[in-house]
């Protein structure tokens, strides 16, 4: 938190400044928004409500608020649009990328973001050519060297293997796209092309995680692929003119007002289709179920089998139907599920998930502090996405703390 002062040293410079952006995107952009732009451009979650925090979850598109390499990459791009000589890029980029990694507070999926691009503006003005493998090894260095213990952050897990995922699979995921979305019209084959590395970004950005996601959380957001090709084109305007909205807010809050309407179209769309993805039914599908687990099994040995050529272009169809069929088995298991109670492991407290048809009731949400996600996720079990009735017995900690999520 930062208070007023008389004086306040250099080093915290970073993080007024990120207080006062996140202050004047509050104060620019209406109630409904203001929290979801000011996540995206400083990673500060705490203006998210429940609801839009629930329908990014389920969408696949929570990392979008997480300052991360994606928000680096906008970043950059902007600064890449003033021109020059690569020597000037990285002499006005770096500054301007490590001020933002102080501002955002170092975390690691910055730190990795922020040294990658680094080396990505250094390479080409010493005339060496970048090599992606190293940076991200530079990277992982720097932050164990610091803090060692840092390799148990689940924050630093995911980054770390999402970018090595794009880094492995992406190219090859597009090229094998790419064959099979050809077209004669120069105009159609260059949106195909687009679709194709969007897609195959998407996508390779979440195979290595996946095993974590579930290892951790025991879910899974099939839907986040088709949810990020919708919505990372509008994030990347969201971002860009959500900060300088901010910047224009510190000095000029009435000038700031009107510039917003610019970026709230964007913020609309891209909540609109959060709201879209994350309110279709098994959007989520949780690891409790076995199908689930020899689905996500069979899709990892297909996918490898066609990224590393085993699989000919003809012989593909098969295995792919196969997994297709085991995912809609995996569905119908979980939907027909007409009547069941689960009592919900929350610790020292109680709760317990009922289901007949399609009626669902939670009879009291209490006990230690994922009571309500771990009630949320058994309804994802029986394949209902909303609670018809919440019975509390009565309002202690252990029996009601969960409630109001």
């Amino acid at each position: 938190e930062i208070i007023n002062c008389d004086k306040i040293s250099v080093k915290y410079f970073p993080r007024l400044a990120a207080n006062s952006l996140k202050n004047s995107i509050m104060g620019a952009f209406p109630e409904d928004i203001n929290g979801v732009v000011a996540a995206v451009v400083t990673g500060d979650k705490s203006g998210i409500d429940e609801g839009t925090a629930a329908d990014l979850n389920n969408a696949g598109l929570s990392h979008t608020v997480v300052v991360s390499g994606m928000h680096m990459s906008f970043l950059v791009s902007a600064t890449a649009l003033m021109g020059g000589k690569s020597k000037r890029k990285a002499r006005i980029g770096i500054p301007i990328i490590l001020f933002f990694m102080a501002m955002t507070g170092f975390t690691p999926s910055v730190v990795r973001a922020g040294v990658m691009s680094i080396f990505a503006l250094i390479a080409p003005a010493c005339g060496r050519e970048y090599d992606g493998a190293t940076a991200l090894a530079v990277s992982l260095a720097l932050l164990l060297a610091q803090n060692p213990y840092s390799i148990k952050s689940v924050g630093l897990q995911l980054s770390y293997t999402s970018t090595a995922g794009i880094m492995l699979f992406a190219r090859r995921i597009k090229l094998g796209m790419c064959s099979y979305l050809q077209s004669r019209h120069a105009w159609l084959d260059r949106l195909c092309r687009f679709i194709a590395a969007s897609f195959a970004t998407s996508v390779s950005a979440i195979i290595l995680p996946t095993p974590l996601l579930v290892l951790y959380f025991g879910r899974i957001a099939i839907l986040s692929p088709v949810a990020n090709l919708l919505s990372l084109w509008a994030l990347s305007l969201i971002f860009l003119l959500g900060m300088i909205v901010g910047i224009v807010g510190v000095a000029f809050p009435g000038v700031a007002a009107v510039l917003m309407w610019v970026p709230w179209f964007f913020t609309k769309y891209f909540l609109f289709i959060a709201k879209l993805i994350g309110s279709v039914k098994f959007s989520v599908l949780y690891t409790d179920n076995v199908y689930v687990c020899l689905w996500l099994f069979s899709t990892y040995v297909i996918s490898a089998m066609a990224i590393f050529g085993k699989l000919g272009r003809k012989k593909i169809y098969l295995p792919v139907g196969m997994v297709c069929i085991l995912l809609c088995v995996a569905l119908l298991a979980q939907n027909n599920r007409n009547t069941g109670i689960a009592v919900v492991d929350v610790g020292q407290g109680q709760c317990i998930v009922a289901r007949t048809g399609d009626l669902s009731v939670v009879i009291d949400c209490g006990g230690n502090y994922r009571a309500a996600d771990e009630a949320v996720k058994q309804l994802g079990n029986f394949g209902l996405p909303d609670i018809d009735y919440l019975i509390l017995t009565h309002f202690h900690a252990d029996h009601a703390s969960g409630a109001s999520k």
